[in-house]
């Protein structure tokens, strides 16, 4: 609905979004914390006036170092991480979705193991592996479906990719009309996919 309007909406971001959604630029709106499932007024609150006070989050360390467990626990921290918003901490500008599949199972890895008051107990070069230690060690990620699946569930909505992207010359040989057209085709069977 908002593209509809020429506005283009932008993912939630631990390092841009605020409690509420945001006019961000000329034509864009970000996603603002409390449209994530399971994060409230208080703790989106706590995490934009941290970071309003003492600077943008560098990393997922730095976010824990600050983070207060009582406003901001674990199942807070879950869907955080799942619906992408600590994705700008990672190393790279621009995450492929197969850096995201790798990079929110390693941020849930370490919160199941050092959980919301313990710092983890690694360093950010080894936390994000070099491109030639990725090639050699067999990396735990989430599947595309996984990302594509909890996103939508905690936000309402594909910011990845959509899982029926990859089936889309399938579905056109299937389907042959688009919804808009069908009150043109009153009475005549159709098929439709979605």
């Amino acid at each position: 609905e908002v593209e509809n309007m020429g506005f283009k909406l932008l993912p939630p971001d631990i390092n841009f979004s605020e409690p509420y959604f945001t006019k961000e630029g000329d034509r864009c709106i970000r996603f603002g914390f409390v449209g994530i499932k399971n994060v409230g007024v208080a703790p989106a609150e706590f995490i934009t006036e941290i970071r309003n006070k003492t600077g943008k989050y560098k990393s997922y360390e730095d976010f824990i170092s600050r983070a207060d467990s009582r406003l901001v626990n674990k199942k807070i921290l879950e869907s955080l991480i799942m619906s992408g918003a600590m994705d700008s901490l990672y190393e790279k500008e621009k995450l492929d979705i197969e850096d995201k599949c790798i990079f929110r199972k390693r941020l849930m890895l370490s919160l199941e193991k050092n959980g919301v008051n313990n710092k983890p107990n690694f360093s950010q070069q080894e936390f994000l592996f070099s491109e030639q230690k990725q090639k050699e060690v067999v990396i735990e990620k989430y599947s595309e479906q996984e990302i594509f699946e909890q996103e939508h569930f905690l936000t309402g909505i594909y910011w990845s990719g959509h899982p029926l992207e990859k089936h889309l010359n399938e579905i056109n040989a299937i389907a042959k009309m688009h919804i808009e057209t069908l009150p043109e085709e009153d009475g005549k069977e159709v098929e439709l996919i979605g």
